[in-house]
């Protein structure tokens, strides 16, 4: 598209757009605020601009263009029979970029083929420049909380970045280089990105991760020629997957083995005669010995006071009790809680458990196992405790949330409970269930699950069958990095609700108009791996 050498109001109006435009990606990694910025600008520019009757000619010509508009209708319409209605219409502020987006991108001027490949060139660079700050941030400030690698949104959100980024560059280059060195440097970033998905431990994003590369190998196997590339992919991801199993198989057991103890003899005192505390109807082990056993807690905490400067009553680093986590240690060790039993700590494990770990293993075990290890731990106190202690891990939590979701959905399934009363309508679930985490405000974790909470079985179809009919409209499904981005959101989906938030909400919207409208225009390498 050709402008003008001189200023003219349209030519201000489409480069504030496309600024804008430029800084919506750039913040979907780096800044909620931005993000916000970027969308506000977008919408008055939008409506400063004016020539609403030629936007609307342009909107009415745009393929499917009314079905972005019935995405919101839904919510609309949901406030119909929201218990709060005007708390259901102040969140609708949540779903502006359900509305705006599709008005901005679908009646602006067209992009170049530089200006869309400039987006792209900048979505992804935002991301790698983000991951490397992640990296600094853990090296330098050692945070335990592998979260922390994330350092501007939620982890969750940004290894689907990631995921997006790592399959869309080396497409990019292939797109607008012919040169193989290009390409090859492409792979090598992308590489680092799905090194960083592992390195975050996010477990939605490594099975976002999984979907990804099972798709990728069924695209080799379909449809490229060389035999060689087939037989190499499908060998490494059987040979990761098997490695996946193990290490699952392998922390099951280790977090669900029970070293054998003699409950009728245990020892009355410690060697320096004070009393031990049994407490032998807790079921939490580390490496099957029985935490809340051997606890001598006047003699253990005098004796940590004199080697640390952490209080033995405060909280670790990590913000968890550091006499719990002190027991939890030792007794990986097989250690009684006792003067004499922390003499046998090095200085290395001081400091580890000042910092929040809960097992010796977790300072000689790399990071992915780590995460392994509490989630099955997780899934060991939920089971023990016949789903009274879903707390143990975000996953079990889950288990919890999913089943007061059902409850609710039960009682209100055709219509659901109404646009912004996801959390009403848990909450209604964990209290007849009894639930522990009741009060706490808590969405479902699952995005199916909160559409039928919000719509209702009629409400969920409605929503799905808008989105089908987009994609089969457009066929958009034939472009490789849309079924990427697809696959993405319906793993993560399954355990969490990402349009329910703003940055889930947005990547969701904007990808999909990105790659039904705009995207096509670049033309070829649809598929990297096409023969």
């Amino acid at each position: 598209m050709a402008y003008p050498s001189s200023i003219s109001r349209s030519n201000v109006h489409f480069w504030i757009y496309y600024l804008s435009l430029s800084l919506f990606v750039v913040s979907l990694s780096t800044s909620r605020f931005l993000l916000t910025v970027s969308i506000v600008l977008l919408g008055v520019n939008w409506l400063v601009e004016g020539n609403f009757k030629d936007k609307y000619h342009r909107f009415c010509n745009q393929k499917a263009a009314g079905a972005f508009l019935l995405m919101f209708g839904l919510s609309l319409l949901g406030i119909l029979w929201a218990h709060d209605r005007m708390f259901a219409l102040q969140s609708l502020h949540h779903k502006l970029p359900t509305l705006l987006l599709p008005l901005v991108l679908l009646t602006s001027p067209a992009l170049s083929k530089k200006q869309i490949v400039g987006l792209l060139v900048l979505f992804t660079s935002s991301v790698v420049v983000v991951s490397f700050i992640g990296l600094g941030i853990r090296l330098v400030d050692n945070p335990v909380d592998f979260r922390e690698a994330s350092p501007f949104v939620p982890a969750t959100n940004f290894s689907m970045l990631l995921i997006v980024a790592a399959f869309q560059l080396p497409l990019l280059v292939r797109q607008i280089s012919s040169k193989r060195i290009h390409l090859y440097l492409s792979l090598a970033v992308s590489g680092w990105l799905v090194f960083f998905i592992v390195y975050l431990r996010s477990f939605t994003g490594l099975a976002s991760l999984g979907g990804a590369l099972g798709y990728t190998l069924l695209i080799i196997l379909l449809y490229h020629k060389n035999r060689w590339l087939k037989a190499a992919f499908a060998a490494g991801l059987i040979g990761v997957v098997g490695f996946l199993v193990w290490l699952f198989l392998f922390m099951y057991n280790l977090t669900h083995s029970q070293n054998d103890i003699d409950f009728n003899n245990l020892p009355r005192e410690t060697s320096y005669g004070s009393e031990y505390k049994h407490d032998v109807s807790n079921p939490l082990r580390e490496n099957g010995n029985l935490v809340y056993v051997l606890i001598a807690d006047e003699e253990l905490r005098d004796a940590w006071n004199v080697c640390s400067t952490v209080p033995f009553d405060s909280l670790t680093r990590s913000n968890e009790s550091l006499k719990h986590t002190l027991y939890r240690y030792m007794a990986s060790m097989g250690l009684p809680k006792d003067k004499e039993g922390l003499s046998k700590l090095s200085k290395a494990d001081i400091v580890a458990i000042e910092d929040g770990y809960t097992n010796y293993l977790f300072l000689e075990w790399p990071g992915l196992y780590n995460r392994v290890y509490q989630l099955m731990m997780g899934i060991y106190m939920y089971t023990s405790s016949n789903g009274a202690s879903p707390s143990w891990s975000t996953f079990t939590e889950r288990f919890a949330l999913w089943e007061a979701s059902l409850e609710s959905i039960k009682t209100r399934p055709v219509f659901g409970w109404g646009t912004g009363h996801v959390e009403r309508a848990v909450e209604y679930g964990l209290n007849k269930n009894g639930s522990v985490l009741a009060g706490n405000n808590l969405r479902s974790h699952n995005q199916y699950l909160s559409l039928m909470l919000l719509w209702g079985v009629l409400g969920f179809t409605a929503f799905l069958a808008i989105y089908i009919y987009i994609v089969m409209r457009f066929r958009v499904c034939r472009a490789f990095p849309f079924t990427i981005f697809l696959i993405v959101f319906a793993i993560n989906g399954l355990v969490n609700d990402p349009i329910e938030g703003q940055i889930g909400q947005s990547m969701f919207i904007f990808f999909t108009l990105f790659y039904c409208y705009i995207y096509p225009k670049l033309g070829r390498a649809q598929s990297l791996f096409s023969a």
